[in-house]
This record gives structure tokens, C-alpha cells and sequence, in this order.
């Protein structure tokens, strides 16, 4: 569909042109351009309002496509623009009626540019997946409502920020506004879709003076900044008074602030009726309603405390009515918006028609085989779904370690807590999932209408004695149990070790940096994370750098590297930040000075050099780095530096040149014919990033069995750790939280809270160390041969096929080459 301004060609010469829109649907998708909707909008003429603070454009309709659709909105202010200084909006829109209402002020096109939508030109809207059976209902601008009941409404921010229809817009310029500090803040182009209310503010507040008049009045403050990228505000002091009258006072210390706000996802758990506005958008203890009394000097509010975040305010909503009607009316408002923009597909539906609970008002069932196949040194993950009745209570769960003698398995209890992410990277539909694997407090048994995971992670040391493993897992409720049997089987074969770096990027638990009280803590725990990732398996790691700017910082990322050596990861290791960081406050001619002293002080010691990264996906609009100037002169003056490159599309193959390893994912082309190509010219070629969220076998597939096939040289994925703001709020950010380790209350867990994707990542390397064991087998053994090439045959060696490969494809593919190790019980 494309509305379009057009200027009236009767105008008398030297007014203002008068702007007729006109709407036509050419509505289509990327991927069919055929017209075959049973019904849409044909040309329809309009008369659009002026676009005023607060205007909304209106899209509703009727997806009966049967899955689910990608829309994208584009926007124009400019004739002609390019991709960077336009808006391109997506929404996922789930089966069913829809409507969007979005917010014409205050968005900013990918460049960072304030898009003016008032000289708007154009408007694109398509879809991605084809038009059949997705019906486009309306389109049109909503001029912003009056507030009633008398109320006032103030939406903070910048003379460019959204504002919420009917509010007026307050900005730190205004005379109203007192503060040492004060600062706008807009955090909705960092955010996939904002609500305009409380996306942007103003902090540093230290007074607020409004022309109220004099009498009571209701008011109302939302004062939640919701962060961004690392980012959650996280002031401990705050005072608010209004006329003098303390009506607000929190006094926190920073464990009490973990708690009770960064961790609090980890207090509650979604239920089937819960919509993203009661979970997400709502936030009521961030949302201040008090009466006060007013005299003729209006309104006086004062802020103290850990300024400038205690001093952030977003809207401020004034009334004369005690019941706060027009508080209820925005609300409701804000639900609607959150619901239409931020919709939860159905929860999953598991087979309740099993009437066999035990007699015990619950039962175990399991997930995977009840017989598992594994080999001495490795790990193995087995899941069981917890079904049960009632308000069961007084719940306990015993696992007996498998056994075969007076020798036992380390075993590992974790339970699913159900949360609601992103079905893919960026969508901005969410999901039910039960991914996040809990360990310490018994899983609640609470009445939960979904059964509830039990995951137990068994451990088989390279010493163990081949034979079987016999244990159980037995929950108790009510003084009844219910026993359920373990056997592993571990196999007569020891597995190669990787031959290549696969492991993950890894950052620091930002939350223990932010106080005074948990300096060090995240010391503490980088070392606890990169120790726990290598006894999991994992070969390769981003680690987070120290960024060496000084004496100190230099001395501290030789000291990492050194660790790291230690733990036994393999090289080199990749340095993600350190170049980006130092060019930020140093010359390039003194940058590679410092790394060159580093590589120095490294070979001194016998530690591996990192590969230096030197360009983060260069075609992006907002990559600034001059990649082939950093390659010119790190060859001419340091060539010991090993340069590495992230590349994630075609247009980025003409900075190959400029790196040693080059790191690729689909967007670039992850396919054997191109790394194979690459690596002739002696590139080392790494995937990255290639199993995203919501498709776990792909994590898998890309780190075992693709890894292998396409013969690259190393994959890491993304992230370890990297929570966007509030760790456990899936729409705060431009992507979905991406984290296999969860924020901890306190440095080093004996046992980590992890996202089950990490398991995905361990199965892959273990996949990959039974193909280089067929690999072996193959030089001596003609069946073992004969397998190798029918694997090579069967698994696709592009990932664009790769990726629709099933996980049960995977099982069955390192089933055979077990099957085969089971005939020779000869160790390698």
C-alpha cells in the first residue's frame, strides 16, 4: 500500500499548497507480487489533519493468512530517501483482527535522524510472507484526543520526543523545570515499539513548579526510565515532595535493589490470561498517584536522592476528581496500545487427556529417550515434564546420581520457569517458552495450568568405566511419591577433542558494576563464567576485554588472556571491543602502538595473541570504523596483529582482504563453496551467530554437524550475557534479551541459571567431536567409511537449507555413528 502527498496543482501562487492524500493500495510482500487478497483497500482520498503532537496513524485489518505475518511500514520525509534515513517499522502480526496505532512524533529513522512528519511524502506498508487471506481494513491519521475531566497531562522529553494524545509536551528548556543536571532522555530508537507515554523523559529533575490553580488536585507521575542496551537507571535514594509533604521515600541498598528490581522477573511467572500490559507495560510501582492541595502559587514538587536518575520523570497527570477517572482512561489507553503492539501467541497445549496420574494428583513424563547413549567425557541434558492437579503443596525432589558401582555421575537439578520472549530475534510477537532453567529453590507446584520442566544435567567424567548408570528422580507431594527411572549407558569410546574454537560472546554481569557495595563482584564473576563455559566443552569465547587505555587496563587484559590460556581455550581468542573502544580516545597510529606492546608482552609469555576486531558488520548505516585504513597501517607498522572482521552481507565481501579471520553469517553467505574459497587465500573463517532464539535445533545443527560440513574454522555465537536493560522484559530493546547465562543475585552460583540454548551449543560440539571420531574410524574401518560419505551426502553444506533441518534429523544422524562405535567397543 502507498499513500502519497501530492501538492494541488490549482493553488494560487505564493500560499501554502494545500497537501491531498491519496491512498492506493498496492499492497504486496517481498516474496509474491500477486494482487490475490479477496478483499483491500483500493484508492480512497483523504484530507489529513495537521500532525500534531500526539497524532497517531491508524492501520487495523484482518490476518486470516493462517500463520503469522511480518508487516513493515515505511515512512518518508524526504523524496526518494535511502534505507538509513527513512522509518521502516515491523510489526508481527499474529492470526486474527489486528489495529496499530502509531505514534507520528518521535520516531527517528536507522541514521538516528528526528523524522519530520510533517513534510511527509509517502507511505509504503507490505508484507513479507505473501497477502493471501490478510485483509488491510483501514488507514488513517487519529488527530490526538482532548483529556477529560477537567485534566491536565505533561509527556517530558525533547521538542523532537513522542507525546501521548492529549498531553502536552514539557521539555528541559521550560522555565517550569529546575535542576543542575537536567536532560532529556528518548529511548524508543533503541526500542523495536515504544510507548510514547513513558519511553522518554526528563532526568535531573530537582523541582517542578506548574501553573495548577489553586484547590485540590489528583495527581499522577510515572517515573520509570526504562533503560537501554546494558543500561537499567538504578538510583537507591529518592525523595519526592509535593508542597512540602514527603510522598514518596525509598532507601535501598544495592542487594536489595538487585532483587527486588533487576531480578524481578525471577518473582514472578506469566500465566495463560496475561496480556504484555500487566507484565511489561504497566509497572504500577514505578507509577505515582497522590492528592495535594495546591495554593495560588501553583503546583510545587521537589526531587532528592541519587540525582540525576531519582530526578527522572516521564509524564505528569493532573486532575480534580478523586477517583482519578482520567488516570483510568490513559491506562486503559496504554493496555490497548501494549496488547495491539505487543500481542502473546497461544500457550502451547500438552495432552491432558492422560487420566493415569498415579492416583497421586500427578506424573512424570519424560521427553526424551529413557535410555541415553553417551560417551566418557561429554555431557548429557534429560528433560521430564511434570504434570499435576490441584494446589499441591509440601513438593520435594530427590535425584538419586546414576550409578554403576560405587562409582556415580554428577547430576545436575534445574527447573523451567515459563516466561515470555520474542518468537524471533526482533519480532515484536511474543511467546510462552519454559527455555529459562532454574537452579536453588524448589519449582513452585503452585496450580500452574502448564506442567512444569525438570531438567537434569548429568555429567560423564573422561575417567568413567564404560557400562550402565542407573538412577531416579523422585518427587514427593503430600507424603506421596512418585519414582521415575534413569540409565545411561556409557559407551567403551573416547571422542577427539573440538579441533576448532566454538563458544559463545561473553560480557560482564553489568549489574554488579553500577555499586560501590559489588565492586569487584563482577570480577568474580567473569572468572566464574568463562571456568563454568569450559568444563561445559566450549573451545572458543569472546571474552569481555579490558579496554587498554592505561597502564593499569594493559596489565589487567594480559592477566585475562592469561586466564583463559589456562582454562585451556583454544586460539586465538577474539578481542570484540578493545579497537573500537581505543579509537574512541586515541589516534590510530597510537592504537596500534598499544596493541603491538600487548602482542609483545604476550609472546613474552608464551600466550596467544587475540584476533583484534576491527570492523563490526561494515554495510550497517552505523558502522563508523575506516576498516581499510586500520589494515593499511597495522600492516605497514605492527604486522604481528592479527585483524578480524565481522561481515553479515554481500556488500561486505570487498573488505575481505582487510582481515586474518573473517567471521561470516547468513546474511554474508555461510556456505562451504565461499568459506572454502576464502580460506584458499588464506582467510580463517569463522561462522557467528547463525542459531537464533526461537529455533533451538539450529543452534545446534550450526555449531556440530553445519560447522563440520562447511569446513569453517571456528563459531562463536551470540550472547552469554547480554541483557538489554531489565534482564527479564523481552520488549525493551531494538532486539530480545539474548542471554545463556541469567543475571545472578550474588557473584560465582555454585550451579548457574541457564537458558536451555547453552545445552543446544553443547550437544553441537559433541556432535562435532563423534563426526572427527567417524573421521578416524573411516581411515581403518570400510563401514566407518562408508557412513562418512553417506553423512557428507545427506547434511547440506548451506546453511539456507541447513537451518530447516529438524532437530530429530540431528538425533538421528549421531545415532548412526553411535550405533556403528556400539559394534566396535575400541577406544580411539
Amino acid at each position: 500500500m502507498i499513500w502519497e502527498a501530492t501538492p494541488d496543482v490549482n493553488r494560487t501562487p505564493g500560499k501554502p499548497v494545500n497537501m491531498t492524500v491519496w491512498l492506493l493500495l498496492i499492497f504486496f510482500s517481498l516474496t509474491s507480487c500477486n494482487n490475490t487478497s479477496s478483499s483491500r483497500l483500493e484508492k480512497q482520498f483523504l484530507t489529513p489533519p495537521v500532525i500534531k503532537p500526539g497524532t497517531l496513524l491508524s492501520i487495523s485489518g484482518d490476518n486470516q493468512s493462517g500463520r503469522e505475518q511480518t508487516l513493515i511500514i515505511r515512512m518518508d520525509d524526504t523524496k526518494q530517501p535511502e534505507y538509513s534515513n527513512r522509518i521502516n517499522l515491523e510489526r508481527v502480526i499474529p492470526v486474527g483482527n489486528f489495529e496499530l496505532k502509531i505514534p507520528m512524533h518521535g520516531l527517528r529513522t536507522p541514521s538516528g535522524r528526528p523524522f519530520k512528519p510533517n513534510t511527509l511524502q509517502q507511505i509504503i506498508v507490505f508484507t513479507l510472507h505473501g497477502i493471501d487471506g490478510f485483509l488491510l481494513r483501514s488507514f488513517e491519521f487519529i488527530s490526538p484526543r482532548q483529556l477529560g475531566h477537567k485534566a491536565k497531562g505533561w509527556d517530558f522529553g525533547a521538542a523532537t520526543g513522542s507525546i501521548w494524545p492529549g498531553f502536552a509536551p514539557l521539555t528541559p528548556n521550560s522555565s517550569w523545570l529546575q535542576g543542575k543536571q537536567l536532560k532529556a532522555i528518548d529511548r524508543s530508537h533503541k526500542k523495536q515499539a515504544a510507548d510514547s507515554l513513558t519511553i522518554d523523559g526528563i532526568r535531573g529533575i530537582e523541582s517542578i513548579h506548574l501553573p495548577l490553580k489553586a484547590g485540590q488536585w489528583y495527581i499522577t507521575l510515572w517515573l520509570r526510565d526504562s533503560g537501554e542496551w546494558e543500561y537499567l537507571p538504578h538510583p537507591l535514594n529518592q525523595t519526592i515532595r509535593a508542597e512540602g509533604q514527603v510522598i514518596r521515600h525509598r532507601q535501598l541498598k544495592a542487594q536489595q535493589w538487585i532483587e527486588q528490581e533487576y531480578l524481578q522477573g525471577t518473582l514472578q511467572e506469566p500465566e495463560p490470561f496475561d496480556t504484555s500490559w500487566e507484565l511489561f507495560g504497566s509497572r504500577k510501582s514505578h507509577r505515582l498517584s497522590f492528592p495535594v492541595t495546591v495554593d495560588d502559587d501553583g503546583l510545587q514538587l521537589t526531587f532528592e536522592g541519587d540525582q540525576p536518575e531519582a530526578g527522572f520523570v516521564a509524564a505528569l497527570l493532573a486532575e480534580p476528581e478523586s477517583l482519578y477517572p482520567e488516570r483510568y482512561n490513559v491506562e486503559a489507553e496504554r493496555a490497548q496500545w501494549w496488547q495491539d503492539n505487543w500481542p502473546i501467541k497461544a500457550w502451547p497445549l500438552f495432552n491432558q487427556s492422560i487420566t493415569d496420574y498415579n492416583l497421586h494428583g500427578f506424573r512424570l513424563e519424560a521427553v526424551s529417550d529413557d535410555e541415553l547413549l553417551v560417551a566418557p567425557g561429554t555431557h548429557t541434558s534429560i528433560d521430564l515434564m511434570l504434570h499435576h492437579r490441584g494446589i499441591p503443596t509440601h513438593a520435594s525432589i530427590q535425584v538419586s546420581h546414576p550409578t554403576k558401582g560405587t562409582v556415580a555421575l554428577p547430576t545436575t537439578l534445574r527447573w523451567g520457569q515459563w516466561q515470555i520472549q520474542r518468537s524471533s530475534l526482533s519480532s515484536t510477537l511474543l511467546e510462552p517458552r519454559n527455555s529459562y532453567l532454574r537452579h536453588g529453590d524448589l519449582p513452585p507446584l503452585d496450580g500452574h495450568p502448564h506442567p512444569r520442566r525438570l531438567n537434569l544435567m548429568i555429567q560423564v567424567p573422561g575417567h568413567a568405566t564404560p557400562g550402565l548408570y542407573q538412577g531416579d528422580i523422585t518427587v514427593t507431594v503430600s507424603q506421596k511419591k512418585l519414582t521415575y527411572p534413569i540409565t545411561i549407558q556409557v559407551m567403551d569410546v573416547q571422542l577427539p577433542q573440538p579441533d576448532r574454537p566454538i563458544g559463545v560472546y561473553l560480557d560482564r554481569a553489568v549489574h554488579f558494576d553500577w555499586f560501590k557495595a559489588t565492586n569487584g563482584w563482577a570480577d568474580q564473576q567473569e572468572r566464574c563464567d568463562l571456568a563454568y563455559l569450559r568444563r561445559l566443552g566450549l573451545t572458543g569465547i569472546a571474552p569481555p576485554l579490558a579496554t587498554p587505555d592505561s597502564a593499569d587496563t594493559q596489565v589487567r587484559i594480559q592477566q585475562q588472556l592469561t586466564y583463559i590460556e589456562q582454562l585451556g581455550f583454544q586460539p586465538p581468542v577474539l578481542a570484540y571491543t578493545p579497537v573500537k573502544r581505543l579509537l574512541a580516545g586515541h589516534s590510530l597510529p597510537h592504537t596500534i602502538q598499544i596493541l603491538g606492546n600487548i602482542n609483545q608482552q604476550l609472546a613474552a609469555n608464551n600466550i596467544p595473541a587475540p584476533a583484534w576486531v576491527t570492523a563490526d558488520e561494515p554495510s550497517n548505516p552505523d558502522s563508523l570504523m575506516n576498516i581499510d585504513t586500520i589494515h593499511d597501517q597495522s600492516s605497514q607498522f605492527e604486522s604481528s596483529l592479527l585483524l578480524a572482521g565481522h561481515l553479515n552481507h554481500s556488500l561486505d565481501n570487498r573488505f575481505t582482504n582487510a582481515f586474518d579471520v573473517i567471521l561470516m553469517n547468513d546474511g554474508f553467505g555461510a556456505n562451504q563453496t565461499k568459506i572454502r574459497s576464502l580460506q584458499a587465500k588464506n582467510h580463517s573463517v569463522w561462522l557467528y551467530n547463525l542459531g537464533q532464539p526461537g529455533n533451538p535445533p539450529s543452534l545446534r545443527a550450526a555449531a556440530g554437524f553445519f560447522l563440520w560440513r562447511s569446513r569453517a574454522d571456528g563459531f562463536l555465537q551470540w550472547h552469554a550475557r547480554m541483557p538489554t536493560a531489565d534482564p527479564f522484559d523481552p520488549t525493551d530493546g531494538r532486539e530480545s534479551d539474548i542471554q545463556f547465562l541469567y543475571p545472578p543475585r550474588t557473584p560465582c552460583p555454585a550451579v548457574p541459571d541457564i537458558d536451555e540454548r547453552l545445552f543446544d551449543l553443547v550437544e553441537g560440539i559433541q556432535d562435532l567431536r563423534w563426526l572427527l571420531w567417524l573421521e578416524y574410524q573411516a581411515q581403518r574401518r570400510t563401514d566407518a567409511q562408508s557412513l562418512l560419505k553417506d553423512l557428507t551426502r545427506i547434511i547440506p553444506d548451506d546453511w539456507k537449507i541447513m537451518k530447516t533441518v529438524q532437530e530429530d534429523d540431528l538425533i538421528q544422524w549421531r545415532q548412526k555413528i553411535t550405533e556403528l562405535a556400539l559394534k566396535y567397543n575400541d577406544p580411539l
